[in-house]
């Protein structure tokens, strides 16, 4: 996925400039241009750009050169590691839990559904506090180590995505009922961690943002989005839609396995109540209740596991027929979604084919939200400057002093100033002609 799909959409673009701005300059830049609707941590991006720090510089060091996208491949490598490092932990729990059959179900499902393999390298916050939601996933799983689990969604909700709250709270619960976890224990570990993780983004974001008062991101998203209802200018969805279009999308045929699974009252109650939470709000995301996916796959491998050992062969083949039918259509959805970054395919050709330097690009609106991010960039030392001022005319930026422009269709009129260097197609749609 990683490989088929290099280039990066607008949503992902705040902490991957930001992890640009740590590597290439030490300090934060492109928030003060672009701050976004609300101001998000930067805690996540300065840990993962520390991560990419070494071996990016050794190997520009080794190369002589600034490797440009193979920077931004790296840093999605080392967020994508990070995921993966997370639901292995989650395999191997399945395994000593549930047995190797349950494994390797718990494996096929996670492989062959398309959203979290794809976003698994991606810098969206979703997926950057997702490898915290399954390492507590695989602690809660052995049966140990509670106060981990508790300490690990505490810290992602309170840093990078306060959601996870709406998740803790049903599995905290749960925990004590079934007697997982002391009182003591639950609330100290709350405690310490919660401490710890809100004094950590009060003082790296209040800092980077410049705020005059003390800022908590999270707090002041829940205040902006939930309170204030301002999630809705993004689109509002009825109250069903996770239910009905985004679980069955993001989890495919792992769902109706792990609604009949022998363990489902231990998997499914607790994300279950975190759907119908979310489902309250107006604005709806697959992404906003990705977490669910490593619990839905966990009860059906387990459900899966029953069906294979009763050695009926109806049941065998339809296990492995939905298996194989999850792959073919990842395989199909990952091709069409490479197509879908038609600014990062321009900015990469225009590279290509302009060899010298004092090149002064502007980049319209369309192509900085389908690929064309800051790693995608040379440095200003080659002599490259670009530009992002939304709304210029052709007529502004023939008086505005660029040499080349990133933009859109300007229609079948012939320019007289401007020349077409390259076409690049974005995607539209499937079709089918029947």
């Amino acid at each position: 996925h990683l490989y088929n799909a290099p280039f990066t959409k607008v949503e992902e673009s705040f902490n991957l400039h930001a992890i640009y701005d740590i590597l290439t300059y030490g300090e934060l830049r492109d928030h003060r241009t672009f701050p976004g609707a609300v101001p998000r941590s930067f805690v996540p991006s300065m840990f993962f750009g520390f991560l990419a720090f070494f071996p990016i510089n050794s190997l520009e060091v080794l190369f002589s050169k600034d490797l440009a996208l193979a920077s931004q491949l790296l840093v999605r490598m080392v967020v994508g590691l990070a995921n993966v490092l997370g639901l292995v932990a989650v395999q191997n729990a399945m395994k000593r839990r549930f047995g190797s059959t349950a494994e390797t179900f718990y494996v096929l499902f996670t492989v062959t559904q398309f959203h979290v393999p794809f976003y698994a390298s991606r810098t969206l916050p979703n997926m950057l506090a997702l490898p915290l939601v399954t390492y507590a996933l695989a602690w809660i799983l052995e049966r140990r180590r509670p106060r981990r689990a508790i300490a690990c969604l505490v810290v992602a909700a309170v840093i990078v995505r306060a959601e996870i709250a709406l998740l803790l709270a049903p599995l905290a619960v749960q925990m004590l009922v079934k007697r997982r976890i002391s009182l003591s224990a639950l609330v100290g570990s709350g405690l310490v961690s919660g401490t710890l993780a809100l004094a950590t983004t009060v003082v790296v974001d209040t800092y980077n943002w410049r705020w005059e008062t003390a800022l908590w991101p999270e707090l002041y998203s829940i205040w902006f989005n939930v309170y204030e209802g301002k999630s809705a200018e993004w689109g509002v969805s009825p109250p069903w839609d996770y239910i009905l279009k985004h679980l069955p999308k993001l989890t495919t045929f792992a769902l109706p396995l792990a609604l009949v699974s022998p363990v489902a009252s231990e998997f499914l109650v607790a994300p279950g109540i975190f759907i119908l939470a979310m489902s309250a709000l107006a604005h709806k995301e697959w992404r906003f209740i990705v977490y669910v996916v490593p619990f839905v796959n966990v009860a059906a491998s387990v459900s899966a596991t029953a069906l294979w050992q009763t050695r009926n062969r109806i049941f065998r083949l339809i296990l492995i027929g939905g298996i194989l039918g999850c792959a073919i259509l990842s395989t199909f959805l990952s091709h069409v979604s490479s197509l879908n970054y038609p600014g990062g395919t321009a900015m990469q050709i225009l590279h290509q084919r302009v060899p010298y330097s004092n090149v002064h690009v502007h980049i319209c609106n369309k192509a900085a939200q389908t690929g064309a991010s800051l790693f995608t960039f040379r440095r200003m030392e080659q002599g490259w400057v670009y530009n992002k001022t939304e709304h210029l005319t052709r007529q502004d930026l023939a008086r505005g002093g660029f040499t080349h422009a990133v933009v859109e269709d300007w229609g079948a009129e012939k320019d007289k100033v401007w020349d077409v260097l390259a076409e690049v197609k974005g995607f539209a749609g499937v079709k089918l002609q029947l």
